[in-house]
């Protein structure tokens, strides 16, 4: 390289101060791109290469941490790093978006979610809607619950999801929910589900002895419910 260019002689000139600075970061940043080599202005740095080593490295590095982290379990068993997800891809109202975000990094409403404001232990935390004495997860609220069976059956046969299939395991039902093909089916569903995970809640409360009206009832239209 021309050692009479200005940034030359600019970047040696800030090498030779030793102090925390733009030159120290690039030195950190090709030695993690392992291209040394390159800071000594000796050899070319290929930018291209140095790039996709960067996103590479930060990518695995990303990944590692996800899995660190409990809120974001059901992302990591339905996701691929590699992959582009699958929100991108579609035109989704706001507040789709909003629950299906809110599924993947669970926020939504559950006991899982919400035991820890009660420092509730996790295996404690069971879904309060059924008599399964299973743990409120995403996975048990949207294919186990046999509370929201009636809710979820229609659209999971739309989806070709409802049932047992061989080879396809919950989480996999769940990848392929999330999928390209199915992703504003899942948003209707996880919808409706919410709306009717909200009555469940009223209707313990109206019906503290008994499990209420039956789902389609009088009571789950809302028709009456102002005679309460």
């Amino acid at each position: 390289m021309d050692e009479s260019r200005l940034p030359v002689q600019l970047f040696k000139w800030e090498r030779s101060l030793n102090h925390k600075g733009w030159v120290k970061d690039l030195d950190f940043i090709l030695a993690y791109c392992n291209m040394s080599e390159c800071a000594d202005l000796d050899v070319l740095c290929d930018l291209d290469v140095a790039e996709a080593r960067l996103k590479y490295l930060n990518r695995d590095k990303w990944w590692v941490e996800c899995h660190s982290k409990p809120k974001l379990r059901t992302y990591v068993q339905i996701h691929d790093k590699r992959e582009i997800r699958s929100l991108v891809k579609h035109n989704l109202s706001r507040k789709h978006r909003s629950q299906v975000s809110r599924f993947k990094f669970r926020t939504l409403p559950l006991s899982l979610e919400t035991g820890r404001y009660n420092d509730v232990e996790i295996e404690d935390r069971v879904c309060v809607l059924c008599a399964s004495n299973s743990v409120e997860t995403e996975e048990h609220f949207v294919l186990v619950c046999p509370n929201l069976e009636a809710v979820r059956k229609p659209h999971l046969q739309n989806m070709g999801l409802h049932g047992t299939i061989e080879g396809v395991d919950n989480i996999e039902k769940m990848k392929r929910m999330l999928g390209h093909e199915n992703l504003k089916k899942f948003c209707i569903m996880l919808e409706e589900m919410l709306e009717e995970l909200d009555l469940l809640d009223l209707r313990r409360v109206v019906f503290p002895n008994s499990d209420g009206p039956p789902y389609g009832s009088v009571l789950h239209t809302g028709v009456e419910l102002i005679n309460l």
